[in-house]
C-alpha cells in the first residue's frame, strides 16, 4: 500500500489550553480596557463566572485569539483558536504573558499531531492486528492466538445515509488503546486516535486552513492524533515549562510527539526491537 510512494508528513498542535495563575489584575485590568494591544469581549451567558473572547490588534485589525476564562479561583485560562496554531502566530501568547505579568502553570489540555500522505492509522491498526510480530506495553506481551487484538485499534465506521434504504460507508476513525499513567485519573489516560482528516474537513466544509499549510493535501491526509494534559505530563517527568517556552519550535513538538506515540508500543522480531515511528517511518 506504500510502494513507490514518498511519504511525507508534518507535526502540529491542535488543540492548546493553557493554565496561568490569576494575580488578580488582569480582571481589573480587561473590565478597564487599558490595553492598546489586547481587546476582550464578555461572553454573557448563564456561567456563574466570567469568560471573554480575546483579541490583539495587529496593522489596523483585529486579530481573535481564543477564549479566556476565570473558572477555578486563583487561575484562568485561555483556550487559544485552532485557526492560530496553524498560522506561525503564537508569539502573540507570549506578548500576552508580558503585558499582564503572567506566569504559566500548566497545560489544561494539548493535542499533538501527525499528517502524513499515506493511510498510518491503517497501518498501525493492521499491523497490531497481526501476528508478525510479537507486541508489549511497560514490558508485558498482550498478544493472543488471532493476534495482538487486545491493545488493537477500536475502529467505528462513520456512515452517512442517503436515505432510509441506503448508507453510504466513509471514513474510518480508529481508537488505540489508551495509556494510564501512575497515579494519574482515568480520565486523564494519554489517547491516541487515527483518521481521515482530509475527509473531515471537505464534510465540516470548515477548517481549510489546515490543508492551506501542506504541500501534500491535494493527495491526502492521514492523521495520528495524541491527546493528553498538563498533570499527566508532569507525572510523566515531561518538563512543561520547557514546551511552553517552545511553542513555536515544530521540532519541540516532533520531539514530544515520537516520546509519546513511541510508549503505547513495543514491537518485537525475534531479537530485534522497534517503535511504532520505526514501524511507521516517521522518525
Amino acid at each position: 500500500m506504500f510502494q513507490g510512494k514518498k511519504k511525507e508528513y508534518r507535526y502540529s498542535i491542535d488543540k492548546l489550553h493553557l493554565k496561568y495563575f490569576d494575580n488578580s489584575n488582569i480582571l481589573e485590568a480587561i473590565r478597564c480596557e487599558s490595553s492598546e494591544l489586547f481587546l476582550f469581549d464578555r461572553i454573557n451567558g448563564y456561567l456563574n463566572y466570567e469568560v471573554y473572547n480575546m483579541f490583539y490588534r495587529k496593522d489596523g485589525r483585529l486579530c481573535y485569539i481564543g477564549v479566556l476564562s476565570f473558572k477555578e479561583k486563583g487561575y484562568m485560562m485561555l483556550e487559544v483558536d485552532n485557526r492560530l496554531l496553524y498560522t506561525s502566530s503564537l508569539d502573540v501568547i507570549k506578548t500576552f504573558e508580558v503585558e499582564y505579568g503572567l506566569k504559566f502553570k500548566t497545560f489544561g489540555k494539548i493535542e499533538l499531531c501527525c499528517d502524513s500522505n499515506v493511510n498510518l492509522p491503517h497501518k498501525l491498526d493492521r499491523i497490531l492486528h497481526s501476528t508478525k510480530y510479537e507486541i508489549k506495553r511497560c514490558g508485558r506481551s498482550f498478544a493472543t492466538k488471532n493476534g495482538n487484538l487486545r491493545i488493537g485499534g477500536k475502529y467505528i465506521d462513520n456512515i452517512v445515509f442517503l436515505n432510509k434504504d441506503k448508507k453510504d460507508k466513509k471514513s474510518v476513525t480508529y481508537y488505540f488503546a489508551p495509556i494510564h499513567t501512575r497515579t494519574c485519573k482515568k480520565s486523564q489516560c494519554v489517547q491516541l486516535v487515527g483518521y481521515d482528516k482530509k475527509w473531515e474537513i471537505e464534510q465540516s466544509g470548515e477548517k481549510s486552513y489546515i490543508l492551506d499549510g501542506l504541500a501534500f493535501a491535494t493527495d491526502s491526509v492521514h492523521r495520528l492524533e495524541i491527546r493528553t494534559c498538563g498533570y499527566e505530563m508532569l507525572h510523566n517527568n515531561i518538563d512543561i515549562k520547557y514546551i511552553y517556552d517552545n511553542l513555536d519550535d515544530e521540532g519541540c513538538w516532533k520531539f514530544l510527539y515520537l516520546t509519546y506515540i513511541n510508549r503505547f508500543f513495543e514491537f518485537h522480531y525475534g531479537k530485534h526491537k522497534f517503535t511504532v515511528s520505526q514501524i511507521l517511518g516517521i522518525e
